[in-house]
């Protein structure tokens, strides 16, 4: 039986984790039979902007009942009644961010096939602005309080309070956390500590 031996990072990174398994079918793969999709989509470089301006698309489709041919073939009222349409179902469900991206990426769809698309003023989705929250900074007697919580025995008991004064003691962000490797500090670690430990 072989185990896989996971470090911090992949701990505390559960997309690191994912990558160990395979991806199924997405949801757009019907799309990419249509050559209209096949040739606009590659136009953009990054894997990351086509997977996600294929997905949006999709549920534009999706949500519709149309095929991208279809939608093509719509007159510029018609077509921004269909996308302010599927927006507005977004915006019900108060989904801002993705109502955006169905119009963004409608528009970047009919732009590439030299269709004219035109949203109004009134159709342009503005965010609201949050107030800022309250921000409590803990003092070191507490911190120092919330590692000894993790006191008890086991790896990610000691994992957990190892974290807390990592990033109170280093004040550096959880990205750049992640990011550290016991090979960066071992040899002022062993055969004695040296304190301050550097990176």
């Amino acid at each position: 039986m072989r185990y896989h031996i996971f470090n911090v990072g992949d701990i505390l990174n559960p997309l690191r984790v994912n990558r160990l398994f395979a991806s199924g079918p997405k949801s757009y793969d019907g799309l990419l039979e249509d050559s209209l999709v096949r040739s606009w989509i590659s136009v953009y470089r990054s894997s990351g902007t086509r997977d996600r301006y294929l997905r949006w698309l999709n549920a534009l489709c999706v949500k519709s009942g149309l095929s991208p041919r279809q939608l093509l073939d719509l007159g510029p009222d018609e077509a921004r009644r269909v996308v302010i349409n599927v927006v507005q179902a977004y915006l019900r469900e108060d989904k801002l961010v993705s109502a955006r991206l169905i119009q963004g990426v409608a528009k970047s769809f009919f732009e590439y096939h030299d269709r004219v698309i035109r949203f109004k003023r009134v159709d342009r989705i503005r965010y609201a602005s949050k107030k800022i929250a309250y921000e409590v900074i803990p003092t070191k007697d507490q911190i120092y309080r919330m590692a000894d919580a993790y006191r008890k025995e086991g790896k990610v008991r000691l994992r957990s309070r190892a974290i807390i004064l990592c990033l109170f003691q280093s004040g550096v962000r959880v990205n750049c956390l992640l990011n550290w490797r016991v090979g960066m500090v071992r040899d002022q670690l062993y055969p004695e500590i040296k304190v301050p430990v550097r990176l």
